[in-house]
């Protein structure tokens, strides 16, 4: 879920994705300040969390564990990522010819109680109605 950094923002964002998915099971929040619109909006859509949907959140502080359900999230280490910034920068500056290059710096998970397994929908809700007909037929019979 990508939206303006404020709980209003993550509200809105959220209800119009519900409201127009019916199948959706799961949402990646990508800021913080988001997080409580989000649980407000899965709320009142009449969903539980992680029943029905399961939220994960890009969050580093600590008030995420204050949530209900506690927030299932993924922590950045950003010391490490500002120093491997740092890193490769002082590299093209001192080799202007060096290739780019980049450096994957993993999250840790937190695992909290806002994600599941997804809810499991009928073919009618998952695939578009040609598909639908198709269903009973084996993979052979195709």
């Amino acid at each position: 879920l990508y939206c303006e950094r404020n709980a209003e923002a993550g509200l809105r964002r959220t209800a119009e994705l519900l409201a127009n998915d019916k199948t959706l099971t799961g949402l990646v929040v990508v800021n913080e300040l988001a997080l409580p619109g989000v649980y407000r909006a899965v709320a009142e859509a009449g969903l539980r969390m992680p029943e029905d949907v399961s939220v994960i959140g890009q969050c580093d502080s600590k008030w995420s564990t204050f949530l209900v359900p506690r927030l299932t999230a993924a922590q950045f280490p950003s010391i490490e990522m500002g120093r491997a910034a740092v890193e490769i920068l002082t590299d093209r500056l001192a080799d202007g010819a060096l290739a780019r290059r980049g450096r994957l710096i993993l999250p840790t998970i937190v695992a909290g109680e806002s994600t599941g397994p997804a809810r499991v929908t009928g073919p009618s809700e998952r695939q578009p109605p040609e598909v639908q007909g198709n269903r009973k037929k084996s993979y052979a019979q195709r």
